[in-house]
């Protein structure tokens, strides 16, 4: 729990400098959330899990590519991820896989707000077995949501974008048929924190 409030004020407190620096290029239509437009999505990403420790401080980046409707976007993001604290080996474990992500911008007040549904698949690979390092797929369910800060700079529209995500991952459970269970949790329930970079065109 304390490293999730860290982690949250760590990000709030990134997205507020940007912000306050931001506000002399502001657009005059206020925040009001693109509409009809394609976009790129890059951020970056700290996860704090809750089931196994030897995940605890993975860090990774990500690229996405989404549309942007009336309230509603939807995105596709390619992501990959490093746990910091290393295998029994000295080795990193590594996560990369792909997402698709479905966000509402619900209130007109504060058109930036919204909420996030996902679905994806994981790869762990390089991860710490009683035996050996070991690769297996994780189905990955998402639930969360963030703000876009927009912003222009010199006619360059751009926003900020702070997400907090739980996820839900479920590990393959033919890895049990085909040999000995790994040490490995067979659901993962974690938050995922990122800030990036929305860039319309």
């Amino acid at each position: 729990m304390k490293n999730i409030i860290n982690n949250l004020l760590r990000a709030v407190s990134i997205f507020g400098v940007l912000s306050a620096l931001s506000v002399p290029a502001l657009a005059n239509d206020g925040n009001e959330m693109w509409k009809d437009k394609k976009y790129v999505y890059v951020l970056g990403s700290n996860r704090v899990a809750n089931d196994d420790s030897a995940l605890e401080r993975t860090q990774g980046f990500g690229v996405g590519f989404g549309y942007f409707l009336n309230k509603w976007s939807i995105e596709t993001v390619f992501h990959g991820e490093v746990a910091q604290d290393g295998n029994e080996n000295g080795e990193d474990a590594k996560i990369n896989g792909i997402s698709m992500h479905v966000l509402k911008f619900p209130f007109d007040g504060v058109p930036g707000l919204f909420g996030k549904l996902g679905f994806g698949i994981s790869e762990y690979s390089d991860f710490t077995t009683s035996s050996d390092d070991d690769d297996y797929l994780v189905t990955n369910f998402k639930l969360g949501g963030g703000y876009i800060h927009k912003m222009v700079i010199k006619d360059f529209e751009f926003g900020i974008r702070l997400d907090a995500t739980y996820v839900y991952g479920t590990r393959e459970e033919r890895l049990n048929a085909q040999r000995n269970d790994i040490n490995s949790p067979h659901t993962y329930r974690d938050m995922n924190y990122s800030l990036g970079v929305v860039i319309p065109f």
